[in-house]
């Protein structure tokens, strides 16, 4: 450590916010002597590195670059539109977004009062993206209730142990010329964090670390802007005679660069006189393979973002059938890890002890993501409603549209209704639903049923969980039932396909049973594995993983090998 001094900065989020002194570092700092503005420590700390290709990388200059603006834009506003509802666990098997609650307004509705929802969170994001992490201040009121989320600048703030006790320190603006310290403690701030390795509260800075593929794509960028700009005209060596004159060779040079590297007279013809000649010294940009090489920088900067290349243009073979596959991969492989460090630091700050008791819980609707196109959607919707998965207020509810009087019945209209088909007419009928294009829409209902009813029979598991001896009963008493119930919730989807491909109701319920008694296996094993102070937190921990992990499972069960007849 260099030298220090001590200055006070603003402590707490302006209720009631106080002044305390707090020692800083001033060997990186520009009052310091021992700062050189030269080296490349310096422009670390001010925020920017020079690559190798001898540009230096700033969080600006890297949005020059086309496939990092466009990764940034595409998953920050991916992510800013995935609304953050708060849900309320009504019973053991159904839930409802709880609208009128201060954690759901700051998450869904107005996190402040001059930002949008999407505005709020894409700006998180693309703190979080570019620098690694990204902090907001939890306002609150007098009552403990939520007022508003206030966004920080990430290059702005930092982590900051002072006398053993952890501290969020950031530099907010006041005026063009003038900023002041603030410091916050650790659950006043909401923060979302990338990758650590080695530092204990700071992330890894996808600026830093992705220097040199920056930094290349800028250096392309310029060779390609200044070779256009001498007219399409490599350089070289300009070779003239030794007797020449010196008045002469200054004017033959004048007159040759006015000519080669004027961008206006790139079709014009230089005629060397008095035996000057001139030699190519570079390659051209078709021998440097500039174009390769571009495209190449993209695919790089796609592996930074854990993106599949074709989202950022790349030209390459798709081994997806079908758009709903593509958005799948793309958030199972992209955005599934940014989602839940949003939620899960947003139901531990911002929920906090109603998210503990198991009440309250905020979770991404990514339903709008995975959709279909109309026409497969009201397949769905049909095959849904006709197998009593759905009623048809339901599905009106889906499209925003108003319910009508009888609709929440669970009926299959073709016979319970006048306007029941025959059977040459309901074979007929049958014959137009597309079941190879329905595959993707199939796999969703499943993985929507599976996390509802895992998540009741994972809350049950929880609330048993008090004690060892309350566990063991569950286990003696309640297990095998319970388990029966999730089985038959997700099955019931399974049978509504086994029926449209013409094959027995109970199809895939070997699979489906399998998969539920793994996981009363696990809670099973808890009984010898845990104790009464561990119990309760293994518990959630086997429904946790569970929750990660069975939905996709079971929905991987539908192929489309399976859904074609």
């Amino acid at each position: 450590m260099a030298d220090s001094h001590s200055g006070s900065i603003v402590v707490g989020s302006g209720y009631g916010s106080t002044m305390v002194p707090v020692e800083t570092s001033t060997n990186m700092s520009m009052e310091s002597p021992s700062f050189d503005i030269n080296s490349p420590e310096a422009w670390d700390v001010l925020g920017a590195g020079r690559s190798v290709s001898n540009e230096y990388v700033t969080g600006t200059s890297a949005m020059r670059v086309a496939a990092f603006f466009q990764a940034v834009w595409m998953i920050s506003g991916d992510v800013g539109k995935l609304p953050l509802n708060l849900y309320r666990r009504v019973n053991d098997d159904s839930r409802e977004i709880e609208v009128g609650h201060h954690a759901h307004r700051v998450a869904s509705i107005a996190p402040n009062k001059w930002m949008s929802p999407l505005r709020f969170w894409r700006r998180m994001m693309v703190q979080y993206l570019v620098y690694g992490n990204a902090y907001a201040v939890i306002h609150r009121r007098g009552n403990g209730q939520i007022d508003s989320l206030e966004p920080l600048l990430s290059d702005r703030t930092v982590s900051d142990w002072q006398d053993g006790r952890l501290w969020v320190v950031t530099e907010k603006p006041y005026d063009s010329y003038h900023s002041e310290l603030f410091a916050y403690y650790p659950h006043e701030i909401l923060k979302l964090e990338g990758l650590i390795l080695n530092d204990m509260d700071t992330a890894l800075n996808t600026i830093r670390q992705a220097r040199e593929t920056i930094g290349l794509a800028l250096s392309q960028q310029g060779y390609g802007s200044r070779f256009f700009r001498g007219g399409g005209r490599v350089g070289g060596i300009l070779q003239l005679p030794a007797a020449m004159p010196k008045v002469t060779r200054d004017k033959v040079e004048e007159g040759f660069r006015k000519t080669h590297e004027n961008i206006d007279a790139a079709f014009r013809t230089v005629i060397l006189r008095e035996g000057a000649q001139f030699h190519p010294g570079q390659h051209s940009p078709r021998d440097s393979q500039m174009a390769e090489a571009r495209q190449w920088e993209v695919t790089e900067v796609a592996r930074w973002f854990n993106l599949h290349p074709s989202r950022l243009g790349v030209n390459e073979k798709s081994a997806y059938n079908s758009k709903i596959a593509d958005n799948r991969d793309y958030l199972d492989r992209t955005l599934s890890t940014h989602l839940c460090e949003i939620a899960g630091e947003f139901n531990l700050k911002c929920v906090g002890k109603e998210y503990e008791s198991g009440k309250l819980y905020a979770k991404h609707d990514t339903n709008e993501l995975m959709w279909l196109d109309p026409v497969q959607r009201y397949q769905v919707y049909e095959i849904a409603i006709r197998n009593r998965i759905m009623s048809p207020n339901e599905a009106r509810i889906k499209e925003d549209m108003p319910r009508y009087e009888g609709g929440d019945e669970y009926a299959n209209p073709n016979t319970t209704s006048n306007n029941a088909l025959t059977n040459d007419e309901q074979a007929d009928d049958d014959e137009t639903v597309d079941t190879t294009a329905s595959a993707d829409a199939f796999a969703n209902l499943v993985r929507d049923k599976a996390e509802h009813t895992l998540s009741a029979f994972a809350g049950k598991a929880s609330r048993a969980a008090v004690n060892k001896s309350r566990y063991a009963q569950w286990l003696q008493d309640k297990v095998a039932t319970d388990a029966e119930h999730a089985a038959t919730g997700v099955q019931s989807v399974f049978t509504a396909l086994a029926t449209t491909q013409g094959l027995p109701a109970n199809h895939y319920g070997e699979a489906v049973t399998s998969t539920i008694n793994s996981v009363v296996t696990r809670y099973r094993q808890l009984e010898t594995d845990s104790n009464d102070a561990s119990i309760k937190s293994d518990a959630k921990r086997v429904g946790a993983q569970m929750l990660a992990v069975l939905p996709d499972r079971l929905a991987n069960l539908i192929g489309s090998e399976t859904c074609t007849k």
